[in-house]
């Protein structure tokens, strides 16, 4: 939903939607929606022994520190305002990151639960 919501906003501020943007959005966000929870595993997983103890912070801490820095940059005054987004990589990477966030603290989370099998993981996480 929240991809969703973040590809109407940019729908909203383009002046000209083609198709090869609206298919670069998709597959920016299709694709960290798939690399995070597989990141957030396989780094939690290796570092599963040294984040036990406090496992159930890390991703309420993630999520904090992002919230508190997008009201922070929302508070900013620029003094220019874009009248138009271009859906260029270097706009689009940072959204994809901070719309999967979510999907890495999944991915941690099934790491702690000691989920092994990748079919599993791809089955809950549906």
């Amino acid at each position: 939903m929240d991809a969703f919501a973040v590809s109407v906003a940019n729908g909203i501020s383009c002046r000209f939607v083609r198709f090869s943007g609206a298919l670069k959005v998709g597959l920016f966000f299709g694709f960290f929606q798939f690399l995070m929870p597989m990141l957030g595993y396989y780094i939690s997983s290796i570092f599963s022994d040294e984040i036990s103890d406090y496992d159930h912070i890390i991703a309420p801490l993630i999520l904090i520190f992002l919230g508190i820095k997008m009201i922070a940059e929302s508070l900013k005054d620029t003094g220019t305002r874009k009248t138009s987004l271009y859906l260029s990589a270097r706009s689009l990477l940072p959204q994809a990151v901070a719309t999967s966030i979510d999907a890495l603290a999944v991915g941690i989370t099934y790491s702690v639960l000691k989920f092994t099998s990748l079919t599993a993981f791809f089955y809950c996480s549906a």
